[in-house]
Protein backbone atom coordinates (compact mmCIF):
# COMPACT_ATOMS: atom_id res chain seq x y z
CA UNK A 1 0.00 0.00 0.00
CA UNK A 2 2.72 2.52 0.98
CA UNK A 3 5.70 2.12 -1.31
CA UNK A 4 7.88 4.64 0.54
CA UNK A 5 8.83 4.08 4.19
CA UNK A 6 6.32 1.31 5.02
CA UNK A 7 8.09 0.57 8.32
CA UNK A 8 7.76 4.19 9.40
CA UNK A 9 4.09 4.19 8.42
CA UNK A 10 3.59 0.98 10.41
CA UNK A 11 5.32 2.52 13.42
CA UNK A 12 3.07 5.58 13.17
CA UNK A 13 -0.01 3.37 12.86
CA UNK A 14 0.99 1.69 16.13
CA UNK A 15 0.32 4.98 17.91
CA UNK A 16 -3.40 4.40 17.38
CA UNK A 17 -3.20 1.52 19.86
CA UNK A 18 -1.51 3.53 22.62
CA UNK A 19 -4.65 4.19 24.69
CA UNK A 20 -5.15 0.42 25.03
CA UNK A 21 -1.47 -0.37 25.65
CA UNK A 22 -1.06 2.30 28.32
CA UNK A 23 -4.44 1.75 29.97
CA UNK A 24 -3.07 -0.87 32.33
CA UNK A 25 0.28 -2.67 32.38
CA UNK A 26 -1.30 -6.14 32.38
CA UNK A 27 -3.67 -5.28 29.53
CA UNK A 28 -0.79 -3.68 27.62
CA UNK A 29 1.39 -6.77 28.01
CA UNK A 30 -1.46 -9.03 26.91
CA UNK A 31 -2.15 -6.90 23.82
CA UNK A 32 1.52 -6.85 22.81
CA UNK A 33 1.83 -10.61 23.33
CA UNK A 34 -1.37 -11.16 21.29
CA UNK A 35 0.08 -8.94 18.54
CA UNK A 36 3.24 -11.08 18.63
CA UNK A 37 1.19 -14.26 18.14
CA UNK A 38 -0.95 -12.66 15.43
CA UNK A 39 2.18 -11.35 13.73
CA UNK A 40 3.88 -14.73 13.82
CA UNK A 41 0.81 -16.43 12.34
CA UNK A 42 0.14 -13.78 9.68
CA UNK A 43 3.76 -13.39 8.55
CA UNK A 44 4.17 -17.17 8.31
CA UNK A 45 1.04 -17.44 6.17
CA UNK A 46 1.99 -14.44 4.04
CA UNK A 47 5.46 -15.84 3.35
CA UNK A 48 4.05 -19.26 2.55
CA UNK A 49 1.40 -17.82 0.24
CA UNK A 50 3.84 -15.57 -1.67
CA UNK A 51 6.77 -17.95 -1.50
CA UNK A 52 9.19 -15.48 0.04
CA UNK A 53 11.93 -16.11 2.58
CA UNK A 54 12.92 -12.47 3.08
CA UNK A 55 11.29 -9.83 5.26
CA UNK A 56 8.57 -8.41 2.97
CA UNK A 57 8.54 -4.61 3.25
CA UNK A 58 4.76 -4.49 2.86
CA UNK A 59 4.32 -6.47 6.09
CA UNK A 60 4.58 -4.02 8.98
CA UNK A 61 3.06 -5.81 11.95
CA UNK A 62 6.61 -6.35 13.22
CA UNK A 63 7.15 -2.57 13.31
CA UNK A 64 3.84 -2.14 15.11
CA UNK A 65 4.95 -4.67 17.75
CA UNK A 66 8.37 -3.04 18.13
CA UNK A 67 6.98 0.47 18.41
CA UNK A 68 4.35 -0.55 20.96
CA UNK A 69 6.93 -2.45 22.99
CA UNK A 70 9.27 0.55 23.06
CA UNK A 71 6.55 2.88 24.32
CA UNK A 72 5.10 0.32 26.71
CA UNK A 73 8.44 -0.43 28.40
CA UNK A 74 9.37 3.25 28.56
CA UNK A 75 6.10 4.30 30.13
CA UNK A 76 6.11 1.38 32.57
CA UNK A 77 9.53 2.57 33.74
CA UNK A 78 9.09 6.36 33.57
CA UNK A 79 5.34 6.83 33.68
CA UNK A 80 5.18 8.16 37.21
CA UNK A 81 8.29 10.31 36.74
CA UNK A 82 7.22 12.05 33.54
CA UNK A 83 5.07 15.15 33.72
CA UNK A 84 1.88 14.76 31.67
CA UNK A 85 2.81 17.70 29.43
CA UNK A 86 5.93 15.83 28.30
CA UNK A 87 4.14 12.63 27.28
CA UNK A 88 3.92 13.70 23.65
CA UNK A 89 7.65 14.40 23.65
CA UNK A 90 8.30 10.97 25.10
CA UNK A 91 6.17 9.32 22.38
CA UNK A 92 8.26 11.16 19.81
CA UNK A 93 11.54 10.08 21.42
CA UNK A 94 10.33 6.46 21.53
CA UNK A 95 9.35 6.66 17.88
CA UNK A 96 12.70 8.11 16.79
CA UNK A 97 14.82 5.71 18.85
CA UNK A 98 12.89 2.64 17.71
CA UNK A 99 13.06 3.65 14.05
CA UNK A 100 16.78 4.35 14.40
CA UNK A 101 17.57 0.89 15.79
CA UNK A 102 15.17 -0.80 13.38
CA UNK A 103 16.79 0.85 10.37
CA UNK A 104 20.46 0.82 11.43
CA UNK A 105 20.30 -2.71 12.87
CA UNK A 106 23.41 -2.66 15.03
CA UNK A 107 24.75 -5.97 16.30
CA UNK A 108 23.03 -8.20 17.56
CA UNK A 109 19.93 -6.90 15.73
CA UNK A 110 21.74 -7.37 12.41
CA UNK A 111 22.70 -10.91 13.41
CA UNK A 112 19.05 -11.82 14.13
CA UNK A 113 17.99 -10.14 10.89
CA UNK A 114 20.49 -12.13 8.79
CA UNK A 115 20.54 -15.50 10.54
CA UNK A 116 17.05 -16.13 11.91
CA UNK A 117 14.72 -16.69 8.98
CA UNK A 118 10.98 -16.77 8.87
CA UNK A 119 8.38 -14.98 10.94
CA UNK A 120 10.30 -15.36 14.20
CA UNK A 121 13.37 -13.61 12.80
CA UNK A 122 11.25 -10.87 11.22
CA UNK A 123 9.56 -10.11 14.52
CA UNK A 124 12.53 -10.66 16.84
CA UNK A 125 14.76 -8.11 15.11
CA UNK A 126 12.08 -5.49 15.82
CA UNK A 127 11.65 -6.70 19.40
CA UNK A 128 15.39 -6.38 19.88
CA UNK A 129 15.35 -2.90 18.27
CA UNK A 130 12.62 -2.00 20.79
CA UNK A 131 14.74 -3.22 23.69
CA UNK A 132 17.76 -1.22 22.46
CA UNK A 133 15.56 1.86 22.02
CA UNK A 134 14.11 1.42 25.51
CA UNK A 135 17.48 1.05 27.22
CA UNK A 136 18.86 4.03 25.30
CA UNK A 137 15.93 6.21 26.34
CA UNK A 138 16.21 5.16 29.99
CA UNK A 139 19.96 5.75 29.98
CA UNK A 140 19.50 9.23 28.48
CA UNK A 141 16.72 10.02 30.94
CA UNK A 142 18.88 9.26 33.94
CA UNK A 143 21.99 10.92 32.50
CA UNK A 144 20.17 14.17 31.67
Amino acid sequence: MFKKAPGTIGSLAALLLLPFILLNSIIGAIIIFAMFLLGFWSITNYMRHYGTINDPSEVVIDEVIGQLLTIFLTFITLGNNVNVKYHFSLYFVCFIFFRFFDIVKIWPISFIDRKLKGALGIILDDVLAAVFAYFSIILLYYLL
